[in-house]
């Protein structure tokens, strides 16, 4: 059997521009990157020492514009982001398979659209700039339907069943 021993491996293309990178950091993480043809990554796949695994896409200029993850707790991840590398759309699951998506504002920060759902009911949920909770539409544990619209104050101006 051949066998090769190395902290890192670096693989080129025809041109000797790198291509592949396998290795693994001082803190004990292993990772493969694969880049394009002019040498930017494009693609990091991760361990770290304690078993974390993630995957993130990176577009032309560097940005981890999708990553995919799952956190030392359980929870399942799915991150896309815009071209400044802010977080814009988050998709989880969390250790209890309780699903969950939010769209956040250009401060990542900021949830401006949630739809959860959990053994308590679920819903969709609208914020305005400020988080605060505009519009719900939501299930109770009991199975109800609700219906809520709020002010910028977050007081109910409109709520069905009444």
């Amino acid at each position: 059997m051949n066998r090769i021993e190395a902290s890192e491996i670096v693989i080129r293309d025809a041109e000797g521009q790198v291509r592949i990178q396998l290795g693994v950091s001082p803190n004990g993480q292993a990772s493969i990157g694969l880049a394009d043809a002019v040498g930017n990554t494009r693609m990091i796949s991760t361990v770290e020492r304690g078993g974390v695994p993630s995957l993130k896409l990176l577009d032309e200029s560097g940005c981890a514009r999708l990553h995919i993850g799952i956190l030392a707790d359980g929870l399942t991840n799915i991150v896309i982001s815009d071209n400044q590398d802010t977080p814009r759309i988050i998709i989880a699951v969390g250790r209890a398979g309780d699903p969950a998506i939010y769209v956040l504002g250009r401060s990542s920060e900021t949830i401006l659209a949630a739809l959860g759902w959990d053994d308590g009911g679920g819903g969709v949920f609208l914020y305005d700039d400020a988080g605060n909770t505009r519009l719900a539409i939501h299930r109770g544990p009991d199975g109800t339907a609700y219906f809520s619209i709020y002010d910028e104050k977050g007081n109910v101006m409109h709520h069905a069943p009444r």
